[in-house]
């Protein structure tokens, strides 16, 4: 028994002195001061907004089933302290009882060049109900899957407005006015690890 005290004693003194030992650490450091990131910004202008064959923000009266306003016209210019993005266009505060009939065409249109000279350069990005772009999650996009508005760069655009062909006799003298809403997203960056 003594034998198996004396052991006992023994280890538990190599044990302190083990726990001891990885105590005493000596250490040392560098620092490096000052690490900063700034966030960047996006930013598009509308411009151009008087350059169509009628005036934006759309003011249209008298319009009869199946009739077509006449173009108006917005560029989207992405501005120099910005980064290239990708362009959305959607309408939001959609508000009247002529709503539901009102169809919304808009086509890529030539930046700098006669309007009335354009329509081989000109491609569809949406024609159909205003209430299929009405919001956000009903967003067109402007620039392309594969595409992005660059810096200082403009996306020249054209619209114009419908009363569908069904409008009944219910829709005389109704109203629909709308917010229209051009988005500017950063597109997906991809880090190296």
């Amino acid at each position: 028994m003594r034998k198996v005290l004396v052991s006992l004693v023994m280890i538990s003194a190599l044990l302190v002195s083990s726990i001891g030992s990885t105590m005493a650490v000596w250490t040392h450091k560098e620092e490096i001061l000052g690490n900063t990131i700034t966030t960047g910004q996006i930013e598009i202008v509308l411009q151009g907004l008087t350059s169509g064959e009628i005036d934006k923000p759309l003011n249209i009266t008298g319009l009869f089933p199946g009739e077509w306003s006449k173009w108006g016209r917005v560029e989207v210019k992405n501005a120099v302290n910005s980064t290239p993005v990708k362009v959305y266009f959607y309408v939001e505060n959609v508000v009247g009882d002529a709503c539901s009939k009102v169809n919304i065409e808009l086509k890529m249109d030539q930046v700098g060049q006669d309007q009335h000279n354009q329509q081989q350069h000109e491609h569809s990005l949406y024609s159909g109900l205003l209430s299929n772009v009405t919001g956000d999650v009903k967003r067109v996009e402007l620039t392309g899957d594969h595409s992005t508005l660059d810096v200082n760069h403009l996306l020249a655009l054209k619209q114009k407005v419908q009363l569908d062909n069904s409008a009944d006799d219910t829709f005389q003298n109704k109203t629909c006015t709308w917010t229209e809403v051009f988005k500017a997203e950063t597109s997906h960056v991809e880090h190296d690890d």
